[in-house]
């Protein structure tokens, strides 16, 4: 086997520093800067897109600070705007019961008024037809049927 023969040791020894040389320097001076370049970059591009985001982030966080501040704003308002309303309507509703109240007061005492006078006439037509019912009564009672008209 030539591999292990010793005296193909010194130019197996020099192909090696030959090829891990070139492959040194090719590593060194030409790949690394590239992958260097490329990672400085891209670190470049994501802290500045860190910052973007940390910018938009501090922006949302305004914008929704506003919102909130406006729809407590405007939840104040509604809330204000519909106890005005419920004054306003329990206002109108007292005067329309009150109105209901006086004109239920109003009608019982032209019923009452209207009852007061039928009660009245049928009394008076009492009074006047109670001669003529009594005879009548009488008359029934004892047979005699001269005094009233059946």
């Amino acid at each position: 086997m030539p591999q292990l023969d010793i005296q193909s040791y010194p130019s197996l020894i020099f192909w090696l520093f030959v090829s891990f040389g070139l492959v040194y320097f090719s590593l060194r001076y030409f790949i690394l800067p590239k992958l260097s370049r490329v990672l400085g970059h891209r670190q470049e591009k994501i802290m500045h897109q860190e910052r973007e985001m940390k910018s938009i982030l501090e922006k949302i966080d305004i914008i929704e600070k506003e919102i909130d501040k406006k729809l407590h704003n405007a939840r104040l308002e509604s809330e204000k705007l519909l106890e005005a309303e419920q004054e306003k309507l329990q206002g109108i509703f007292e005067e329309k019961k009150k109105e209901w109240k006086e004109l239920v007061q109003k009608k019982e005492k032209e019923v009452r008024h209207s009852l007061e006078e039928e009660k009245r006439k049928f009394l008076l037509d009492f009074k006047q037809e109670l001669p003529r019912l009594s005879s009548l009564v009488v008359g029934k009672i004892t047979g005699d049927f001269t005094k009233g008209n059946i």
